[in-house]
């Protein structure tokens, strides 16, 4: 819940009693913003884990930010499913109800990342190598090899925050995972498994610099509610790159190792 925005929100959309779960000491500041809004009557404010809190009653709709980068890196979503399990009333609805995975072939070229990257880690060492040498007459490049392969490791083995712009992407993208939050259990957010295939527009065959270097990936989210409590207009959040748009989120790559 944070400071209470949604929980404010539900609220003023007309709902009857509102449970704001926080874990942090940020419950404590939700508390002084909803009585300055005087909706104390309608939101309480829980401090505690969801896994951990009891409420007084079965809920009729349960609304999160859940989402983290790439939808599941540091993602809250585990959580929303034990609340849906614990606490939403057969027929009710989950908001975002829907999510997707996205991945598309990049190149990184002119790619600016949120972080280091492979080669840059790769040229530090080069420069740590020559500098032992050169001032202590010292040499280290019998650890290169093992250098290159935690490099390799942390580096291609995990997502990284770039700044990714429409042409960066060699081709469409496909999805890789949908995840309903009505039906998904624990097993389903776990990871991603998928077979997939990926096509490289006609357009960029031709462009002889430019190569396969990565995949990269963004989320949406649907808002439509449940089948007995669907919502009136369908919502889709996205921080697809062709959109322009900056969020929290950004977008994520993962490096082929060269």
């Amino acid at each position: 819940s944070g400071t209470g925005v949604l929980a404010l929100f539900a609220a003023q959309a007309g709902a009857r009693k509102v449970y704001a779960v926080e874990a942090s000491e940020a419950a404590k500041l939700a508390k002084r913003v909803v009585a300055e809004n005087c909706l104390e009557n309608v939101v309480t404010v829980v401090q505690g884990t969801i896994e951990q809190v009891d409420l007084p009653e079965q809920v009729d709709v349960i609304i999160s930010e859940f989402m983290g980068h790439f939808l599941l890196r540091e993602s809250m979503i585990d959580s929303v499913l034990y609340a849906r399990d614990k606490f939403l009333k057969r027929g009710g609805a989950i908001y975002p109800s829907r999510a997707r995975m996205y991945l598309a072939p990049a190149f990184c070229e002119g790619m600016e990342l949120n972080g280091t990257s492979y080669s840059e880690e790769m040229q530090k060492w080069g420069h740590f190598l020559a500098g032992m040498r050169e001032s202590y007459g010292l040499d280290f490049d019998c650890l290169s090899t093992d250098f290159e392969k935690e490099m390799q490791q942390e580096l291609h083995g995990i997502n990284q925050g770039v700044e990714l712009e429409p042409h960066h992407l060699l081709g469409p993208a496909v999805c890789v995972k949908e995840i309903d939050l009505l039906k998904a259990s624990m097993d389903d957010v776990k990871r991603v498994s998928q077979s997939f295939t990926m096509d490289i527009s006609p357009e960029n065959l031709d462009l002889k610099d430019l190569s396969l270097s990565a995949f990269a990936g963004w989320f949406s989210v649907h808002f439509d509610g449940s089948p007995y409590n669907p919502t009136l207009v369908e919502v889709e959040c996205s921080n697809e790159p062709s959109l322009g748009l900056d969020t929290h989120w950004g977008k994520e790559v993962f490096f082929l190792i060269p």
